[in-house]
């Protein structure tokens, strides 16, 4: 990686870097040293400015219908597609995914009646049934928050879509690939 402004993309991060730490925005500084080392943000630096070609909302990019999400950027989804399959198409079709948003309300409710069950079934009055008050319901929404703090959601719902010509693309992306045939 050189440094100066430029495109760079998730997979042209510096070494070792964990690409799920960058925000996936539409731009992301980085400074890039003249020996192409990743350090910060520190004098000795120059500036590159990052610009993808996401999707608003994603996360996650896939071509086909793949077994899971793992591309985090468009075009890594696309090459992936292209060099998995025979011919090229004359269109591909990008789908951006979002994970889903875990609902703190509804899980809060649902584990407060499920303690409460197992709390009147085993030590309660069995002709009383507890009651989901709202200090306990905002005790088991604490609850909840805190676990979802370091809970990675990884089942995700399509947030969006668009059509690319592969030609295109593999001009811009791949020329040392042919448009039609195997991409490897």
């Amino acid at each position: 990686m050189r440094p100066g402004c430029g495109l760079i993309r998730t997979r042209d991060l510096p070494s070792g870097s964990d690409p799920s730490y960058y925000p996936h925005h539409f731009a992301i500084t980085f400074y890039i040293t003249p020996d192409g080392k990743y350090h910060g943000k520190a004098p000795a630096c120059q500036e590159v400015r990052v610009t993808t070609e996401e999707i608003p909302g994603a996360l996650f990019y896939a071509c086909g219908d793949p077994e899971e999400l793992v591309h985090r950027h468009p075009d890594d989804a696309i090459e992936a597609y292209l060099d998995d399959i025979e011919d090229f198409p004359e269109m591909i079709e990008l789908y951006g995914h979002a994970p889903l948003v875990p609902n703190v309300d509804s899980l809060a409710r649902g584990a407060l009646d499920q303690l409460l069950e197992v709390l009147d079934d085993e030590f309660g009055d069995p002709s009383e049934t507890s009651r989901a008050t709202p200090p306990r319901l905002e005790a088991a929404r604490q609850f909840v928050a805190t676990i979802l703090k370091g809970y990675s959601v990884r089942m995700c719902h399509a947030v969006g879509s668009r059509k690319i010509k592969a030609a295109d693309w593999v001009a811009e992306h791949r020329p040392d690939w042919r448009t039609s045939g195997s991409g490897s």
